[in-house]
């Protein structure tokens, strides 16, 4: 479970922040508080890490032949859509 990174997250900054930043809270299910797990789970690996990408995006990646962008209402269920951009 990522409820710990999700603790952590609303830790860093406040509740108001996430809704105003990204759109919604951090919760257990999100590819934001996930990645957060990864990363310290397995440090050394993630150091060495290029990109990071969905699997809703990976079909997209193989027509392109290169990596496709995170589609808008993935990256809203994130936690890492920044909503001012």
């Amino acid at each position: 479970s990522t409820t710990e990174e999700c603790n952590k997250l609303l830790k860093a900054k406040t509740a108001l922040w996430w809704r105003k930043t990204t759109g919604s809270l951090p919760y257990e299910r999100f590819s934001g508080p996930q990645i957060a797990r990864m990363v310290n789970m397995y440090h050394s690996n993630y150091q060495h890490t290029e990109r990071i990408s969905l699997a809703s995006s990976m079909i997209a990646s193989i027509f392109l032949g290169k990596f496709a962008p995170i589609d808008y209402s993935d990256a809203s269920g994130m936690n890492l859509l920044e909503l001012s951009a």
